[in-house]
């Protein structure tokens, strides 16, 4: 019974988020109006509704069923997470990159309105809404104060912090590498405006990957005194984490 009630707790809070995606899409002007992610999201937001009242009135009867709850919540915290993290990476990168043709424009014309107001800006902020309203759900109220739990741990350090790692790792590298290819290379283009166009991506991912790690790596310090364990476990396993990123990276770059 509770797997039946989490499974479709977990269908229908992504059927029903993506939809409401794309409501916001219409909103902000981005598609043509249909009536369909309309209804997705108040029939499937209902059924989320409808099984969530059912759960929370009958409780965790047994340890199975706890760890059935633990999985629904940080797999959708994680669900929520990744939208926040690609919403967040789109604003920056649209906004960065109207800056950066606005630093080279010759006429010396500042950020237009259309290139700020973009598809990809309200794409990405309909993403920031939604993944944002699904993380804080489940990451900040549901799932507060379950500090002992092994997915939580999980969630913390294989997706969080570790991808947060690998965005800046990885943004980095890239950016150190069209530094190199301009400098003693052959990029191809003589123009240092379009070699250094993927500078704007590059940022907002050092930004949001930073930011995702720094939140989450605060979150880990935090808990480790009042989950008993230590704050000295914690830095075992980061940096046997970061270690292992640097790793990766190491052995792709000697290849």
């Amino acid at each position: 019974r509770k797997v039946y009630l989490y499974v479709v707790l977990a269908v229908s809070a992504i059927v029903a988020s993506v939809a409401a995606s794309s409501f916001l899409s219409w909103l902000f002007r981005l598609e043509d109006f249909s009536g369909t992610p309309l209804a997705l999201m108040l029939v499937w937001g209902g059924l989320w509704a409808f099984h969530w009242w059912i759960e929370n009135n009958e409780g965790q009867l047994t340890e199975l069923g706890a760890s059935v709850r633990r999985l629904y919540i940080y797999g959708l915290a994680l669900f929520g997470m990744v939208e926040l993290v690609i919403g967040a990476a789109g604003v920056l990168r649209t906004a960065m990159n109207a800056a950066y043709e606005a630093l080279f424009n010759a006429s010396g014309v500042l950020i237009s309105y259309p290139a700020l107001w973009s598809e990809a800006m309200r794409g990405s902020l309909s993403l920031i809404l939604i993944g944002g309203l699904v993380w804080w759900w489940h990451w900040h109220r549901v799932a507060a104060g379950d500090v002992d739990s092994t997915l939580r741990h999980v969630y913390l350090y294989l997706f969080a912090i570790l991808g947060g790692t690998a965005m800046v790792v990885s943004s980095l590298s890239v950016l150190l590498y069209r530094i190199l290819q301009w400098l003693i290379g052959s990029p191809g283009i003589t123009s240092a405006r379009l070699h250094f166009d993927i500078l704007p991506t590059l940022v907002s991912f050092v930004v949001v990957g930073g930011g995702l790690w720094g939140y989450h790596w605060a979150i880990v310090r935090q808990e480790a005194t009042v989950a008993g364990r230590g704050l000295v476990a914690a830095r075992r396993v980061y940096s046997y984490l970061v270690s292992a990123v640097g790793l990766v990276t190491l052995s792709v770059g000697l290849v």
